[in-house]
């Protein structure tokens, strides 16, 4: 239901310029936390899981620090409106693939940043942390506290819980 409605919003926010101004108080604290949390510069490889049609945190994490982006969501109509809004923005060094966060491949990327809205999201951050490389930083968009306790994971992880991001990275 939730996931629904955040898709739903979104898409809505992004044709009223009200929208989008929300949308962007709402969503800068955020992508400044996770560019600081994980280091995000000009040398990092970023793949941000659950892009959805507007990848607008893709889009200004890349223009904030000019890291390679790459954005993949399930949804074959939104990764198809997602290179469209990003191709309207001028920028071409973003794209989005369609993908399922559960069987995509996080090797080769220094960060993997999963949306909110990601579904299931406890088998994708399973699947993110044992195919990820090993000094690659998960970082985990949520509202609850904790998704997965360490002792399930199929490797140790250190955990770092910041407002509503969880961090994991190789203990």
């Amino acid at each position: 239901m939730i996931n629904t409605l955040t898709k739903g919003g979104e898409t809505l926010m992004n044709r009223a310029s009200i929208g989008s101004r929300l949308k962007k108080l709402y969503y800068e604290r955020i992508i400044d936390a996770e560019i600081a949390l994980c280091g995000i510069d000009e040398t990092t490889r970023v793949l941000f899981i659950g892009g959805g049609a507007h990848p607008y945190s893709a889009y200004r994490i890349h223009e904030k620090t000019g890291a390679a982006v790459v954005t993949v969501d399930n949804r074959s109509k939104a990764v198809d409106e997602a290179n469209r809004w990003l191709v309207s923005t001028g920028e071409n060094s973003i794209r989005a693939f369609h993908a399922e966060g559960t069987t995509v491949d996080p090797g080769g990327f220094d960060v993997i940043l999963v949306a909110k809205q990601v579904y299931p999201k406890e088998d994708v951050l399973t699947h993110v942390l044992a195919n990820k490389d090993d000094d690659a930083i998960v970082c985990v968009r949520t509202s609850r506290r904790h998704l997965l306790p360490p002792s399930e994971q199929s490797m140790p992880v250190k955990k770092t819980l910041v407002k509503s991001l969880e961090m994991y990275r190789n203990a």
